[in-house]
């Protein structure tokens, strides 16, 4: 098509051919701007998994030392201290008169009691399914970096072809 149009306006023959290569060029590098940013999305994936993991540990891990310490002090509201008769006259005292009782205490107390181990495991089972995700749309990008890539091998040759010609 190049051609075509060179034969028809031959007045008009070093400008156009100067813009195609020029249209070329910035196409190249447009190309290769797209791949190098599409290489990025590995690191991406990697920071995406570990936020996933980190971020579910310690919301598990949280409330698992929450419904630890509602149980302990549940726990202290339910002691009591019976002191011996001749210093009290056999008085019972009540700690759990002295602990301040709190509704979310009563509801962090019938959550699960959850290990930092058990916490480890689905922090684990979910960042193996976010890798999963990540494996597959990287493996769909890493088939169109690779059409990039033959895309800029196409236009450098079509660039040599057009410099041969001036």
């Amino acid at each position: 098509m190049v051609r075509d149009v060179m034969q028809r306006f031959p007045e008009q023959r070093d400008a156009y051919l100067a813009f195609e290569i020029h249209r070329r060029e910035r196409d190249r590098i447009l190309y290769s701007s797209v791949r190098h940013v599409s290489s990025l999305h590995a690191w991406s994936a990697v920071k995406s998994v570990l936020v996933t993991g980190i971020a579910i540990f310690s919301l598990l891990y949280a409330l698992g030392l929450a419904a630890s310490f509602a149980n302990w002090v549940q726990a202290l509201q339910a002691y009591k201290i019976n002191i011996p008769m001749p210093l009290s006259k056999g008085v019972d005292l009540n700690v759990g008169t002295l602990v301040p009782t709190s509704t979310v205490i009563v509801y962090a107390a019938k959550l699960p009691m959850i290990r930092w181990q058990d916490a480890v495991m689905v922090a684990f089972v979910a960042m193996a399914i976010v890798l999963l995700g990540s494996l597959v749309s990287g493996y769909l990008l890493w088939n169109r970096t690779r059409s990039i890539k033959n895309g800029i091998m196409d236009i450098e040759e079509e660039i040599s072809i057009l410099k041969s010609w001036q």
